[in-house]
């Protein structure tokens, strides 16, 4: 049985092999994650998925119970059967000592899989055998309802806290009225000091992120904390592997620049973006390389890296039409709007069509944008004037 998820969701999906007490393998897939979803006679006993929130590794390493070696030496690749078998069976560690953490882990990666509309969906039925020594033992409707509550939450919480790289500080000019609050918000309070992002306090504590998004939330809502902004992005794209050396490394090169690009027309940007930076691993002057990747940070957001690899390869070809409104634009997005300004009218005379037309539009927008800080200007001034006047 294998379908879109628009058609069938994955709530639907849990209630018709629980009616029909099936026993197998649900493997959904959504853009980049994967998750693959565990039946017995119905009941949902196990899940895995390659979500780096819910990946077994990083979540036990998050939590201190392996170190970064162990970490590496537990491969959870989705193509397998309960491929952490083989890591429990070596392991020193004590499973009745992570089962308190395991099963809500498990919990956590159904629920993450819930709202999921878009995608697909395959289910394998077959008897599973050689089961992790830890499997879930709950009802899969009590799974389904706590679900769906949750998701009603989440619809209400995305309204006010929509990214992990918001950043909260203390209001202290609120008043609690008499609120109090339970010694896990007092302990979540302590992590809040106007730097910290949402990212960064749960790599710094053991807590779910739901948990934690629904505690900011109640805090938002009673002026205890608010918002201040959001942190910067930073990448740490690695290649998916480094050559050991580069002469024998040519085929690899353009294989990488290939791929990058096919992920790229199926819109897989993640992907093309590693494939992109393993070429350049091999071969970091390919700046055919340079410019996809360049491309790509563009599409998904990342303006400086985008700016950073298109100006390598302009550097060298400074006369490419596409490019050049693509690193303009790059700029723009950055509010960097003199450096648009300088790199499109520097190529005016070669009468671009399109890039002549980008120009027009953007210095339309620029006095736009010059005139509204002028009329806030005019606006605000005298207030401001005033305000000091009586102070």
């Amino acid at each position: 049985m294998d379908g879109s998820l628009k058609d069938l969701n994955v709530i639907e999906l849990l209630q018709l092999l629980l009616m029909g007490q099936k026993s197998g393998i649900l493997k959904l897939t959504n853009k980049n994650d994967v998750c693959k979803i565990y039946f017995s006679s119905g009941k949902v006993v196990y899940a895995l998925s390659d979500d780096i929130r819910y990946r077994l590794g990083d979540m036990l390493l998050r939590f201190g119970y392996i170190n970064k070696e162990e970490k590496a030496n537990l491969n959870l690749d989705l193509q397998k059967e309960f491929p952490e078998n083989v890591y429990w069976e070596n392991s020193n560690i004590k499973l009745e000592k992570l089962k308190k953490f395991l099963l809500p882990h498990i919990e956590e990666t159904i629920y993450n899989v819930l709202g999921w509309n878009e995608g697909y969906f395959d289910f394998v039925e077959k008897e599973l055998t050689n089961l992790p020594p830890i499997t879930l033992d709950k009802n899969t409707q009590s799974l389904i309802m706590e679900g769906s509550r949750r998701l009603d939450e989440w619809s209400l919480i995305s309204k006010k806290i929509s990214s992990v790289r918001t950043i909260f500080a203390l209001d202290t000019g609120s008043e609690d009225a008499g609120i109090t609050l339970k010694s896990r918000e007092w302990q979540l309070l302590a992590h809040i000091n106007g730097k910290y992002s949402i990212q960064d306090i749960l790599e710094q504590t053991n807590w779910q992120y739901f948990d934690i998004f629904k505690m900011l939330y109640g805090l938002l809502a009673t002026g205890f904390v608010k918002i201040v902004g959001e942190k910067d992005i930073t990448i740490n794209h690695k290649p998916l592997y480094i050559p050991k050396n580069k002469t024998s490394s040519k085929v690899d090169e353009i294989q990488y620049i290939e791929q990058g690009k096919q992920a790229f027309i199926k819109d897989d940007f993640d992907n093309a973006v590693k494939q992109f930076v393993s070429a350049l691993a091999v071969n970091e002057k390919n700046l055919q390389a340079h410019l996809y990747l360049g491309i790509t940070y563009y599409r998904l957001g990342y303006y400086k890296q985008a700016q950073e690899e298109l100006t390598s390869y302009y550097l060298r070809y400074s006369n490419e039409e596409t490019v050049i409104i693509c690193l303009g634009l790059s700029y723009w997005q950055q509010k960097n709007y003199k450096m648009t300004l300088e790199l499109w009218k520097k190529h005016q005379k070669q009468e671009f069509s399109l890039l002549n037309k980008h120009l027009e539009i953007f210095e339309k927008t620029l006095d736009l944008i010059e005139k509204a800080e002028q009329t806030m200007y005019m606006l605000l001034s005298p207030i401001i004037e005033q305000e000091i006047i009586n102070s």
